[in-house]
Order: C-alpha cells, then structure tokens, then sequence
C-alpha cells in the first residue's frame, strides 16, 4: 500500500504534457480487463497483452506509466476459479518473483542508487536540509502514518489487530516500513534534477532506511519479547496453605 501511494503521487504531480486521446485509451483498456476479470476469463497471456498495450497507451498519454502496472496489479485476479487451482496474481506472482528479486531490484539499484559520500555532500545550499526532511519522513513519518491509518482503522470498526498481536509490534512493523529504497530513489530521482539536491535526497533515503532498519529490528525484538509463547501453558496459580504461589 505504501509503494501504491507513492506511485499514485507520482503518476499525478510527475506527470507531464498529458494526452487525452491516448489517456482515453488507457481508460477503455482498464474497462476491458474489468470485463474480463467480470466474466471469469483468467488466462494469464489475456493479461500480459492487455498489460503491455496499457502500459504503452498510458506512457503516450504523458502520465506516469508506472501508474498502469499500480491499476494492472490492482486488477489482476487473485481469486482461485476452483479450489485446488492457483489464481492468476499468484501464477503471475510466482513467475516473475525471481526476475523481480534477482534482476530487476538489484539493476535498478546498481543504476540508481550512485550516492558517492564526500565531507563535502551536505554543502551545497538546501542539501543538509534534504537530507534530513526524507529521513524524517521515512522514520518518522511512515511509523506515524502506518500506526494512525491502523489506529483509525480499528477504532472505526473497519479490521482488528491479528490474533496474539500488539500495537507494540504494529509500531515496530511501522517502523520496519521506513527502510525505503527503489520506489524512494525513483522519487529523488524526478524530483530533483541531476545534482547537489538529488544527491542530497538519495543520501537521505539510504542513511534513513538504515536508521528505519536499526529501530524497527530493535522494537521488533522488545514486542516479541514481551509477548506469551502461545505453545507454553498458561500459569496456573496453586493455593497451598493459604497464599497464592
């Protein structure tokens, strides 16, 4: 949900020279994979075409294209036709997780991440600033924007806690949260023109997922620790000779 938001703000305020014919286009294409999902069809290679021509309709629009692969994952159906079959979100899932994980990632990251650290990478003006807002934001501001949109949403009746659960471990998962690295650096990267400021910004998302990365392991092991093993029995308090043991 985190990576959705941030795509969703970068398809609306990095989005540029917008083209309505195509964007017109990419609409009818979203229709149609909503008919087909409506209808049942559940073939994978339905999917993967209609993904690659909106993908390609919403990049001649002139938005971001990555918002069709946010809508194309959204619609994807996750449903199993019949029991002991696979949908096609985890068919899709399984296949492309070891491209996504062992290709993908770790290429973006090579041509991406580029931070070379001198003493002098906070002079220039704005840049100490920069990298201090985005480690703020990923430390503090996804733990306190995980934790409140859960708090709201129990206490509107909308989910509860898991089983066994804490909000103890929902703050550490929060703050596990802000280790923040492709979708983060893909934000730097159209925020900032090449320079000092984007510089700046990619420092901050690496020294910020480091610090998210030191506190949420260290709130992760203070909550579990506090919490019963559910294999162990529960104390059962004995009466002897008129104390509670």
């Amino acid at each position: 949900m985190d990576d959705i938001g941030a795509i969703v703000v970068i398809g609306l305020f990095y989005s540029a020279g917008v083209q309505p014919w195509f964007l017109g286009v990419a609409a009818a294409l979203v229709v149609l994979i909503v008919l087909l999902k409506r209808v049942g069809v559940v073939w994978v290679g339905a999917y993967l075409v209609l993904g690659a021509a909106l993908w390609s309709a919403t990049y001649a629009s002139g938005v971001h294209a990555t918002i069709a692969g946010v809508v194309l994952g959204l619609l994807t159906p996750a449903r199993r036709p019949v029991p002991s079959a696979v949908s096609p979100a985890e068919r899709t899932a399984r296949l492309l997780r070891p491209w996504s994980s062992f290709l993908i990632v770790p290429v973006f990251a090579l041509a991406n991440a580029g931070v070379e650290i001198r003493a002098d990478s906070l002079d220039a003006p704005g840049a100490a600033a920069v990298t201090a807002a985005v480690m703020v934001g990923l430390v503090l501001g996804k733990t306190l924007g995980i934790v409140g949109a859960a708090w709201l949403a129990v206490r509107a009746g909308l989910a509860r806690l898991p089983d066994s659960a804490t909000w103890g471990m929902v703050v550490a998962v929060a703050s596990v949260a802000g280790i923040g690295f492709t979708v983060s650096l893909f934000v730097a990267e159209l925020a900032f023109e090449v320079g000092p400021l984007q510089h700046a910004a990619k420092l901050g998302v690496l020294a910020g997922s480091a610090v998210a990365a030191v506190v949420g392991g260290t709130a992760l092991r203070r909550a579990c620790r506090r919490t019963p093993d559910p294999g162990q029995p529960p104390a059962v308090a004995v009466r002897a000779g008129g104390s509670n043991l």
